[in-house]
């Protein structure tokens, strides 16, 4: 089966097509990814989010009869370029308000998790996550906790509960943005 023919499969919502096209696929676009990036977290981080919002659009997305693959490392480098820009952004901001390097390697460590454990309780920054946690969804919570603190994979999860691989990876994805957002809003 082409890659034309599993698209098609996954623009009717059919999960195990997009699991045969993640693994088809992801390898080669995390190249890409580190290759620009040059960090292979944020690389891996970056594919999977090319990959959710490829289901979650997968009606929406007409590729115009173009190449499957093409199109995935067009998207690819997009995003790449796009967060290089953001981090740009960001460091051109804090030039403006700093008056030294080392202020400018303060300001851009917070956040990171050197930072959290140097600056926050790991304790406290913990009961932060469980507070957000316990007021998400009923099922994105179990998905996360399962993932987070009992350590099962993406397919474990999947079969605990009787979903499909894409389905958590969406909810993990979701999980994270919230803890993310909650922090960022604090800093």
């Amino acid at each position: 089966m082409d890659a034309d023919e599993i698209w098609k499969l996954v623009q009717q919502d059919d999960s195990k097509a997009f699991v045969i096209l993640y693994e088809k696929f992801s390898g080669g676009l995390r190249f890409i990814a580190v290759k620009k990036l040059k960090d292979e977290q944020l690389a891996e981080e970056t594919v999977n989010d090319i990959f959710i919002y490829l289901w979650e659009n997968r009606r929406e997305i007409n590729k115009n009869g173009g190449n499957l693959a093409a199109f995935l490392k067009t998207l690819t480098r997009n995003k790449c370029i796009d967060i290089y820009r953001e981090k740009n952004t960001k460091k051109a901001r804090l030039v403006q308000f700093c008056t030294t390097d080392d202020e400018i390697v303060a300001f851009e460590n917070v956040g990171t998790d050197a930072y959290i454990e140097e600056s926050i309780d790991v304790e406290i920054f913990n009961r932060h996550i469980e507070k957000i946690v316990d007021k998400m969804p009923e099922q994105r919570r179990k998905i996360y906790n399962f993932s987070r603190k009992d350590g099962y994979s993406t397919q474990e999860i999947a079969e605990e509960l009787g979903l499909s691989e894409v389905n958590v990876r969406v909810q993990l994805h979701r999980a994270r943005n919230e803890i993310e957002a909650y922090f960022n809003c604090r800093l």
